[in-house]
């Protein structure tokens, strides 16, 4: 909480649960907070290079009939 705070973004909403929902559910409860034209998301064991976002975006605006946009993943060792 203290880092999205520190971000001191109007647009970035910090909703804390009563107990931990999973990941399905915590992303369902995202969906239905956010109001925003694109949604992503950022898992805990995720790594995004600086660019992620502009080229996701990038993707969209090339190609307007695009509902949904995926990236590639790479392995680190014995980790995706």
């Amino acid at each position: 909480m203290e880092v999205v705070q520190s971000l001191n973004e109007d647009r970035i909403l910090y909703k804390k649960t009563k107990e931990n929902l999973g990941c399905a559910d915590a992303r369902k409860l995202g969906v239905e907070y956010s109001n925003g034209e694109f949604i992503t998301f950022l898992d805990d064991d995720d790594i995004w290079e600086n660019d992620y976002l502009t080229n996701q975006l990038q993707v969209f605006n090339e190609n307007p009939s695009l509902d949904l946009v995926m990236c590639d993943y790479q392995v680190q060792g014995n980790i995706i």
